[in-house]
């Protein structure tokens, strides 16, 4: 029994994995003021940021919503930002489909039924 609803959690798994996640684009927006550089300095060592700058999408097809977070609009914690919010939205999920007690059932299960 305890298998039985494992597999149905790991298929809530992936149907949230296929429903919640991030992308990431370039941007040409982002300059980080390179035209002040000679030819010889890097963007990081100048300015403490990637030389490459990227915007994060985090899209949740369950409610239709869609997050951005643009790196000039943040700054180099756009990522971080996103990856929270894509872990948040994971966890509702799966607290919602699975329940906050999901593991104690599957330990219920196997010392019960084993």
């Amino acid at each position: 029994m305890a298998t039985s609803v494992k597999a149905m959690g790991a298929a809530s798994d992936k149907k949230i994995a296929d429903n919640v996640y991030l992308t990431s684009f370039r941007t040409t927006q982002c300059k980080l003021n390179r035209a002040e550089m000679t030819d010889t300095e890097d963007a990081y060592q100048v300015y403490n940021t990637p030389s490459v700058c990227y915007d994060y999408y985090v899209t949740d097809n369950f409610d239709g919503s869609s997050y951005r977070y643009r790196f000039q609009d943040h700054g180099g914690i756009n990522s971080s930002m996103a990856r929270n919010k894509l872990s948040s939205l994971n966890a509702n999920y799966l607290n919602t489909i699975k329940g906050e007690d999901y593991q104690s059932v599957i330990d219920d299960l196997k010392q019960t039924y084993n």
